[in-house]
């Protein structure tokens, strides 16, 4: 089956590179990216000739879809800018001019089109649902529903799909005339480290000289000293943690702030990043390289000096790689939706089994175990023909997972049409299960085989979803409850019996 690939917004590709990543058949069908020296280093890297374009200007028939037997996907990956917390945050309201209300003219081009792409895909920013936005981002789901898509909307975080920054942002997937849930994949790849993705030698001019940024920068290392170490690259010591340096903090994880398109290109922006190195005795302190927020964000050697070659200019580079999409997230997401598009039905159930369901005011809440007996819970919200996801528990701990799916599943009953009774003690359930979850040491009770701490830990949290049976049980919210009890453990775990 051919995919041929519409990118709205596409900027420098990441799409078309995950879909050839993925092995996926496909053809870079159209290109709508306004900015000229973008839209060259797209043409650089796939081998295209595609010309800059104003999505404004575009019409319906301008992207020819066609009864061609091929499969037509369209991703949308509008601006940004008025959405982000470090943005004008003047939100993304039909009509309003806004760089986010540009989302509206992805409608214009649905409304326009003879025959509609069988896939969308949209990625942006979570707050393209947060409160503020919330009431335009569900006009926009309503709109897809009444057009025939089936949506899921999931917000992810790139730390899990192998990369060292916590980048998380909202995925939506779309499916044309599709009916069940499309699990977008949840991959756990965390433990990536920074210092893996850099190189030993950089020029001079990304050490950091500003005296006052780094008498900021040895406060925070004296703060921390005692967390301190080295990992050596090459013949170069580099300290494993780096400095946030517009958060003033030591970041223990080994990851880097979030790459954006500003973040390294001067220091006095968000999300700069400061690698502290020892070098033969001597100590500097320096700034990502272009080439590593590349690599940082999943994209190819190859890729970067391809782009380099274009236009060999670091703030355009750190602004590409700030503005892009972490590949390794798409690559994942295409290749499931390649199976599921040929055929394949997807639903909650075929994956995960029911074991506990929120139902109020024509909304459904779903919290689902994993059917292979893998020790993952998910959390689904359906309403109106549409679902989404609100998150993923996939720790080597079950029980820790249960908590937090439970709490998931209050917060987010908590957050619908409830009455304000119900929705009082549903917060109260999820703080409750916060505290149970700051509580609780996973290697003293599960990985230690401590049978009576896990057993005090999964009564108490039975005694608060039943306190929030017997506290709702007389409104309009109705609650389900099987037994508390841990997941079945994978093949690889240990047997715990309790």
């Amino acid at each position: 089956m051919m995919i041929k690939l519409i990118e709205l917004f596409g900027g420098i590709g990441t799409q078309a590179m995950a879909m050839r990543d993925s092995g996926i058949p496909f053809e870079a069908h159209r290109l709508i990216e306004n900015d000229p020296s973008t839209v060259a280093v797209y043409n650089a890297i796939h081998n295209t000739d595609f010309v800059p374009t104003d999505i404004r200007e575009v019409k319906g028939n301008d992207l020819e879809i066609l009864d061609d037997g091929c499969q037509y996907w369209m991703t949308y990956s509008y601006p940004c800018t008025s959405l982000s917390s470090i943005g004008k945050k003047d939100g993304m309201v039909k009509g309003s001019g806004t760089a986010s209300s540009l989302l509206w003219e992805v409608e214009r081009l649905l409304n326009e089109c003879d025959i509609l792409p069988n896939v969308l895909i949209m990625e942006n920013v979570t707050q393209c649902h947060s409160k503020r936005n919330r009431a335009d981002f569900d006009m926009w789901c309503d709109f897809l529903s009444a057009k025939g898509y089936t949506n899921t909307s999931v917000d992810i975080d790139s730390y899990n799909y192998g990369v060292p920054q916590h980048r998380i942002r909202c995925f939506m997937v779309s499916i044309q005339n599709h009916t069940g849930c499309f699990v977008i994949p949840y991959i756990s790849k965390c433990g990536a480290r920074y210092f893996d993705f850099i190189e030993p030698h950089y020029p001079e001019k990304y050490i950091i000289t500003q005296p006052t940024v780094i008498k900021t920068i040895q406060h925070i290392i004296k703060q921390n000293e005692c967390s301190i170490q080295y990992a050596q690259i090459g013949r170069v010591s580099v300290m494993k943690n780096v400095v946030d340096i517009y958060n003033k903090r030591l970041k223990k994880d080994y990851t880097v702030p979030t790459i954006t398109a500003h973040s390294n290109s001067s220091v006095s922006r968000c999300g700069t990043a400061g690698i502290i190195v020892d070098k033969l005795g001597k100590i500097e302190v320096r700034r990502l390289m272009p080439l590593e927020c590349w690599r940082i964000m999943g994209y190819s050697d190859r890729e970067y000096y391809i782009a380099k070659s274009v236009k060999d200019n670091d703030a355009f580079l750190y602004k590409l790689a700030g503005n892009g999409i972490v590949k390794p997230i798409l690559t994942n997401i295409f290749k499931k939706l390649y199976r599921v598009t040929g055929g394949e039905k997807v639903h909650i159930d075929s994956h995960f089994r029911t074991i506990q369901t929120i139902s109020t005011s024509g909304m459904e809440i779903v919290l689902g175990e994993r059917s292979s007996g893998s020790s993952q819970f998910a959390t689904w919200r359906h309403y109106n023909g549409r679902y989404e996801i609100q998150g993923y528990y996939t720790s080597s701990d079950p029980i820790r997972n249960r908590i937090a799916a439970e709490r998931s599943l209050f917060r987010c009953a908590a957050d619908s049409s409830v009455p304000p009774a119900a929705a009082k003690v549903l917060e109260k359930a999820a703080t409750e299960l916060t505290v149970l979850l700051d509580n609780y040491d996973i290697h003293s009770a599960y990985r230690k085989r401590d049978t009576s701490a896990c057993t005090e830990y999964i009564n108490r949290l039975s005694e608060i979803t039943n306190g929030v049976f017997e506290d709702t049980k007389n409104t309009p919210l109705f609650l389900f409850l099987d037994e508390c009890k841990p997941a079945p453990q994978t093949e690889e775990e240990d047997e715990l019996e309790l």
